[in-house]
């Protein structure tokens, strides 16, 4: 069974970091703290993947969040949405398919 929680929620527990938390909220809150962990396949291609310029306006990606939390809130704040709404519309864009 599947639990959810807010952010609050793991932000107390000091388990993830948001955008740990944004990938959580996307995979459907699988229970499991390994699939946090990311494979040695996605950190090596986290490494090479410089951020990009992104047109203004369009959300970035969950992987180039992965290790910034800084530029996950400022493309919050930017955006001018709630957070809730910009995580739908981002969760929206990732589960599209490609």
């Amino acid at each position: 069974m599947r639990q959810k929680f807010t952010w609050s929620q793991w932000r107390d527990r000091a388990v993830v970091s948001k955008s740990a938390f944004c990938h959580r909220l996307a995979r459907g809150w699988s229970q499991e703290e390994s699939a946090l962990t990311p494979s040695k396949a996605q950190r090596t291609a986290r490494r090479e993947s410089p951020f990009r310029a992104i047109p203004k306006g369009k959300v970035r990606s969950f992987q180039a969040f992965a290790e910034d939390d800084a530029a996950l809130e400022r493309e919050i704040e930017a955006s001018g949405l709630t957070i809730r709404d910009f995580l739908a519309q981002l969760v929206h864009e990732y589960l599209q398919p490609k």
